[in-house]
């Protein structure tokens, strides 16, 4: 028998943030977007691998979905190529299951549906040293053995695991073994969640696992239904005091700098028409738009601190009960409050929005949140209702209830 493969299209397949991009850079020495935001995989990317022994291969990078329900987009794009439905991309001979090794339970969750397509699966279990790092035992091979597919260990970041993953895809596999949760009558769901439980249980073993996680402590604070509210409401106003607070000494070196400027040419420029336009026009005009940008960037730098921290993900999670009173989900938060900054990537960001009617509503209503652009104008305002004498929390406290009033009119609107 030859050794050569009998099939010509691979599809990396995975969960968002699994590595299936990167993944897919290293085999096909691409250069594509790694990440899971606005404008990454949301369509199916093509690129060509070649097998130890030389044998040519076209690989396909579907988008990151979390199952094959169609009830996405990116879901019912990855289904259909799959199938083979999608206009001018072949159907795939080989589905390559890219999964993370440190979240297993919420990955094979996908991986027994594409087994149940009846197509040939390979499995790279990616992010091997993240899951090393949490204290987790995983036996690949056991996993294997209940799955009846080929599992190849891999860091995908560090190109280790590569070349036994090339040497898994040089064999000709037959169909994937019978998907036991998918048989007879019953709720199919239950069954495949029920094993996927067993398979997490055999593959993977916590030695600690009644410890919990530092990550877990803090699911306990920021998702609890009274703590999580009164964490959520703390960290937004403090975000608020600090650009008022943290921002005062930038402001006043901006305001002092440009008065100098403005003086020095002053003193230089004779006094006629140039004089004018610059000493009372430009430097003036200027420095009211500079004087703020402290502020500004403050209010970009502590969003991507919340997003980077993961308490963004946390926050969509606690708020998802409460905007489904005004028709949305949790998943509308992270646009809407990404419109805080700009409006424009909080409309883009509203693709992975799985309702048309929501993701519609929540771009209506994106321009309702008091972007950066407003920043200025309260900063003007906000001083000319206080004293002198007032501190800075009541400024943070006037401008947070701007912010909430804005928010919760979106939500009316919505």
């Amino acid at each position: 028998m030859s050794d050569s493969p009998a099939f010509e299209t691979i599809a990396l397949v995975g969960n968002p943030n699994a590595g299936k991009t990167t993944l897919f850079n290293a085999l096909t020495k691409s250069i594509e977007r790694v990440g899971n935001y606005a404008g990454v995989t949301v369509a199916v990317k093509s690129g060509e691998m070649f097998t130890p022994h030389g044998k040519k291969l076209k690989v396909l990078d579907l988008p990151g979905c979390y199952s094959l329900r169609s009830t996405s987009p990116d879901e019912k794009l990855a289904r259909e190529a799959l199938l083979g439905e999608v206009p001018d991309v072949p159907k795939p001979d080989l589905a390559l299951c890219v999964v993370d090794a440190s979240n297993l339970e919420r990955h094979l969750n996908l991986v027994l549906q594409v087994i149940e397509l009846k197509l040939p699966v390979v499995i790279a279990l990616n992010m091997i040293d993240v899951a090393e790092k949490q204290g987790l035992r995983l036996d690949p091979a056991k996993l294997a053995e209940e799955l009846g597919v080929p599992v190849v260990p891999i860091q995908a970041n560090a190109n280790k695991g590569l070349v036994e993953l090339k040497q898994a895809l040089r064999h000709p596999f037959p169909l994937a073994a019978e998907s036991p949760w998918a048989q007879g009558e019953g709720d199919h769901e239950a069954s495949r969640r029920a094993s996927v439980a067993r398979l997490c249980e055999l593959a993977a073993r916590r030695p600690d696992a009644h410890q919990q996680t530092l990550s877990d402590k803090l699911d306990s604070v920021f998702l609890h239904p009274l703590w999580g509210w009164l964490s959520f409401l703390g960290i937004m106003f403090a975000v608020f005091w600090a650009i008022f607070s943290f921002a005062e000494i930038p402001m006043g070196l901006i305001e002092s700098a440009l008065g100098e400027a403005g003086k020095w040419l002053g003193e230089k420029i004779p006094d006629g028409d140039l004089h004018s336009l610059l000493v009372d026009g430009v430097v003036p005009g200027v420095g009211g738009v500079l004087v703020f940008l402290p502020q500004i960037v403050l209010l970009f730098l502590f969003i991507g601190l919340l997003e980077s921290s993961g308490y963004m993900a946390r926050a969509a999670y606690l708020m998802d009960g409460f905007m489904a009173k005004a028709g949305l989900s949790g998943k509308a938060f992270l646009p809407l409050f990404s419109a805080y900054a700009c409006a424009i990537p909080g409309i883009m960001a509203t693709r992975t929005i799985d309702s048309a009617k929501e993701r519609l509503v929540t771009i209506f209503v994106a321009p309702w949140m008091s972007c950066s652009a407003r920043l200025p104008v309260y900063f003007l305002i906000v001083p000319l209702l206080l004293h002198e004498n007032e501190g800075s929390w009541l400024q943070a406290l006037i401008l947070f209830a701007i912010y909430t009033l804005g928010t919760l009119s979106a939500f009316v609107v919505a």
